[in-house]
């Protein structure tokens, strides 16, 4: 069952407000895995009304703190969708 969307703002926070610590605390080669892994149990926990909600959310984080420069979706497949990791912008 989707969570409401201020439950999902809520998860969406808290997952905010730990990012410094597990940037800090995960060595840089397993921060994306690491991270992808705690954001895919938010996008789990979207219905199809909330995941693009979710998603944005998640990108500004990762954009805002110079992690990523693109988009990123997780690899948690979302009502019948394949999602992928971070773009390669080299092609």
């Amino acid at each position: 069952m989707a969570c409401m969307r201020n439950e999902l703002d809520a998860m969406l926070q808290e997952l905010e407000c730990n990012l410094p610590k597990v940037m800090q605390e995960i060595d840089v080669d397993r921060f994306m895995e690491t991270f992808v892994d705690q954001a895919s149990v938010v996008e789990e926990s979207a219905g199809p009304v909330d995941i693009e909600h979710v998603r944005d959310r998640i990108n500004v984080m990762l954009r805002s703190r110079d992690v990523i420069s693109g988009v990123i979706t997780t690899n948690a497949p979302h009502h019948g969708k394949k999602a992928t990791g971070p773009s390669d912008p080299s092609g």
